[in-house]
């Protein structure tokens, strides 16, 4: 873990948290790790990525195929 200063965003965090991280099948977060990048460091780990999308995420996603994926499971799934 690594304590950063109030200006640094969670999603540039998430790729050094996963660095030591094996045998995982999902990493769920909220809309501060949400990114383009993360979905794809996720799967790259063998996991799928469960990150909140934020309220002005398109209904058709763009972006890479790790994305596309995330955003169609959640719209699928999505409470309420």
């Amino acid at each position: 873990m690594q304590v950063t200063t109030g200006t640094v965003g969670d999603t540039t965090q998430l790729g050094t948290l996963l660095e030591n991280l094996d045998d995982i099948e999902s990493v769920s977060g909220d809309t501060g790790y949400l990114s383009h990048r993360n979905c794809e460091l996720i799967e790259a780990k063998g996991a799928t990525p469960y990150l909140k999308p934020k309220r002005h995420s398109p209904e058709k996603p763009i972006g890479p195929p790790a994305w596309k994926r995330m955003i169609h499971s959640y719209r699928r799934n999505r409470p309420g």
